[in-house]
């Protein structure tokens, strides 16, 4: 006998789940979109959300979660919020981003990687099919390390001239300033966030 406060029932309608399930069979769907899919045909199946969270292995607050945001949808017809759409990242609550690009200047915040391993899978890997997840063989072979680095837009989060090189110096580092650079001819000023390491403390010219 099932344990816990039942379940808000979850009812679809026949286009609702005609739609979810094209949605699930379709292999260009992302994996996550897919999960959240079978979620809402598991509890409109009847499923606690325990039952499927063990099927789907996810965690069972990420089902109630579901559940609860496909109801609250359920009032705006499909021409207005597509399946995918339902089923897509919900945005996260709290003030929105105080930063904003003012005319004529950026800011980008440079950090580092490095002793990054180069491997190549030397097997193809076996494409996604329907009920299985895409597969990868565990050989490789080894390419030595490659140092990054990258620089982000702090508005669009874009990255900027990311560089990919066999080690990392002042030079490397002012190389890639002036890629940044170049990037966008139009800016008037540019605002480089970064830590103080040795490579980016150049000396004055």
């Amino acid at each position: 006998m099932p344990k816990g406060p039942k379940p808000a029932e979850l009812h679809l309608g026949e286009e609702e789940r005609n739609e979810l399930e094209a949605l699930v069979r379709r292999h260009s769907t992302p994996q996550q979109l897919a999960k959240r899919g079978r979620m809402i045909l598991g509890a409109a199946d009847g499923k606690r959300n325990a039952q499927i969270a063990r099927e789907l292995e996810a965690n069972v607050d990420t089902v109630r979660k579901w559940r609860m945001h496909w109801i609250g949808l359920q009032a705006v017809s499909l021409e207005d919020l597509c399946v995918s759409d339902r089923l897509a990242d919900i945005p996260r609550p709290g003030r929105p981003a105080q930063i904003t690009a003012e005319q004529g200047e950026r800011t980008v915040s440079t950090d580092e990687l490095t002793g990054v391993q180069a491997l190549e899978r030397k097997h193809p890997g076996l494409p996604l099919a329907p009920g299985h997840v895409q597969r990868r063989e565990f050989e490789y072979e080894r390419h030595g390390t490659r140092c990054f680095i990258l620089s982000r837009d702090v508005v669009t989060g874009k990255l900027v001239a990311p560089f990919c090189g066999p080690t990392r110096t002042e030079e490397v580092f002012l190389a890639h300033l002036q890629a940044i650079v170049a990037t966008d001819p139009l800016v008037t000023r540019w605002h480089i966030v970064c830590d103080n390491l040795n490579i980016h403390q150049l000396p004055r010219p």
